[in-house]
């Protein structure tokens, strides 16, 4: 065999590849990870949605909010009887197809408009019911029972704005878990073996408002932010008002 014969076969001898991989043709596809479904993807917020329907504490105290402020004598309400109440109970209604929708952020609006209308609403009364009793015009009996209602009124809206506003909200504590922003509760405090996985309910924040209103502060809970300091402070001189002034007053008009 001839020195151009040879020179030619090494020419076309295929060269080996050292240290590569296999041709591209060859090449496996990447593979990549499989996306999460959307049920995988969901299930926070589905846990946050059903977590809300079952919240019946909540739903029962706006039912005794709009049920007891109907119950107030006629001259205290403001406008006329049924105003507040009717309004009340329209958006109770609406909140209650939201939440059912899942409707959440509408929802979390409803209950905070329904809040700020019984704020008024009970503010109101509570202003109505002194003048009365500067005027004289009243009678203890009444004075009494008016006085309790307005009281249970009171400690019922104070509840739904910490419930509102405590964690951003009942669907963010639900869905990403509590972290306090206005209210420390004892399970925060003794540390994450008790608060690891606590969420607290509506009849948290319902006993946190009614120590409010009994003891003028609260009892095993910190306040933390500025705006729920302001609320305990309206919510406790509307105590004040109905248990010491209005109170006081009824003692003496039956002595």
């Amino acid at each position: 065999m001839t020195d151009g014969s040879q020179a030619r076969q090494r020419r076309n001898r295929p060269t080996p590849r050292m240290g590569r991989g296999p041709d591209k043709e060859h090449a496996e596809p990447l593979r990549t990870a499989p996306a999460r479904p959307d049920s995988v993807q969901d299930a926070p917020a589905r846990l946050a949605h059903r977590n809300l329907l079952r919240s019946w504490d909540f739903l029962i105290g706006l039912a005794l909010l709009v049920a007891v402020y109907a119950s107030v004598s006629d001259p205290l309400r403001i406008g006329p009887r049924w105003l507040v109440p009717a309004l009340m109970l329209g958006i109770m209604f609406a909140l209650v197809l939201a939440l059912r929708a899942g409707r959440h952020p509408e929802a979390r609006w409803l209950t905070l408009v329904m809040t700020g209308v019984a704020t008024l609403a009970v503010e109101g009364s509570m202003a109505g019911l002194v003048s009365r009793l500067i005027d004289g015009n009243v009678y203890a009996p009444y004075l009494l029972r008016d006085a309790a209602l307005l009281w249970i009124v009171n400690v019922l809206v104070f509840a739904l704005w910490y419930w509102e506003l405590d964690g951003g909200g009942p669907r963010t504590r639900h869905s990403q878990g509590y972290v306090p922003t206005d209210l420390a509760f004892p399970q925060i405090a003794l540390g994450r073996k008790y608060s690891s996985n606590w969420t607290p309910r509506f009849i948290d924040y319902l006993f946190v408002a009614f120590t409010a209103s009994a003891a003028f502060s609260p009892t095993d809970t910190s306040i933390l932010s500025v705006r729920a300091k302001l609320l305990l402070m309206i919510q406790a001189i509307g105590s004040i008002v109905i248990l010491a002034i209005v109170a006081a007053r009824a003692i003496n008009i039956l002595s």
